[in-house]
This record gives C-alpha cells, structure tokens and sequence, in this order.
C-alpha cells in the first residue's frame, strides 16, 4: 500500500514538472516584434508554404517561419509579430519553427473587414473622381480573378494569331499582284513586237523626183 502510494506520487510529481517545462517553455520563446524584413523564397514545412521573416525583438534579431496560404494580405515590413516556437535550422541559420508554437499577426484583417476596406477604398476613390468632374466614373483599383486573366491571356493569343494570318495573307497578296502584273507586261510586249516586226519588214515607198 505505501509503495503504491509512494508511485502514485512519483508520478504526480513528474506529471506537474513536465506541465511547468511546457509553461516555462512557452514563456520563455513568446516573443514580440515588428518586421523589418521579408526574405525571398519560401520555406516548406510539412507541406505549407512559409516566407522568412527577420523580425527585431528589441533583443536582437529572430527569424520567423509565417504560413503564406490562408491570409489575405501579404506580410508587410513594419508589421508587429507575437510569435513562439522551437529553432529549426536553413542553412545553418536558425529560424522559429511557429508551426510547432503559434504566431499571431494583429494588422491582419479578416476576409469581410478586407473585402469591407477595398469595397469603401474603391467608393472613395470613385467618389472623389466624380468630384474632380468625371460622371460615372468607374476605380481603377480592380481585382480580376484567375478565370478572367485566363480569359484575358486566351484574348492576347487569339489578337496575336489574328495579327500573323493578316500579315501573311497581305505579304501573298502583295506576291499575287506583282506575278500578275508581270505578266500583263507580257501580254502587252509580245503584240507590241510583233507589231513592230510587220512594219520593220514592209518596204518603204519611193519617192519620186520631181521634174526640173
């Protein structure tokens, strides 16, 4: 019974000192900083793209794995970052591994508060154009989707190819006439020469003398 007791213990105890590693741990790689840059590439980790970010702590310098799939805005320099997780190393460079932590990015809006900004961005502007004496005018700023640019890049193709079967049919037509201009020359020269070839044989007439 004691020695039961005395396990039962051992193991709370253990249960409790990994709990307060894990807190510990926690605390200790919580951090928070703001973007200062934004390496090129991504990085891979368990089959999620991830850009590498150099975020300044005030404790140095610490480079962050943050997921690019998912978000809706690009990560911005200046950006402020909460972030945790162990170091996993690029090149023998250490970078936070967040996958296995969490990172938090407080400017980042929702989908709604997005397509909520753009669609007030675009009113103000249209707004603003109207003002300066534009009716009706239409923002610039538009987001076309991948099935129109698509669509637009078929469009491109089609122009092209158009612009090449008209080039070559005015280069065939241009060939077509002077072939047919050739031989009208032809047609006129031959007559001409054989015209010129039945007075060449005629005698001339005599003149005759007048009498003195």
């Amino acid at each position: 019974m004691i020695m039961q007791f005395g396990w039962a213990l051992v193991v709370i105890f253990g249960l409790s000192s990994l709990v307060q590693d894990a807190n510990a741990a926690t605390t200790a790689t919580a951090e928070v900083g703001v973007v200062t840059s934004v390496s090129e590439g991504s990085l891979y980790i368990g089959g999620i793209p991830h850009s590498i970010a150099t975020v300044n702590t005030g404790y140095g310098d610490k480079r962050v794995a943050v997921p690019t799939m998912g978000g809706m805005q690009p990560l911005q320099v200046g950006e402020s970052l909460t972030f945790s997780g162990p170091n996993i190393f690029i090149n023998s460079d250490p970078v936070i591994n967040t996958r296995e932590g969490y990172i938090f990015r407080a400017s980042e809006k929702s989908m709604a508060a997005f397509m909520a900004d753009m669609t007030s961005k675009a009113q103000a502007q249209a707004e603003k154009a109207a003002k300066n004496g534009i009716p009706n005018a239409v923002p610039t700023m538009l987001m076309e989707t991948p099935a129109q640019l698509q669509e637009k890049a078929q469009t491109q193709a089609a122009d092209a190819a158009k612009w090449r079967t008209d080039l070559l049919l005015t280069l065939l037509s241009l060939i077509v006439v002077l072939l047919a201009f050739e031989r009208m020359q032809r047609i006129i020269v031959v007559p001409m020469r054989w015209i010129k070839s039945r007075f060449a044989k005629r005698p001339m007439p005599k003149t005759e003398e007048p009498v003195r």
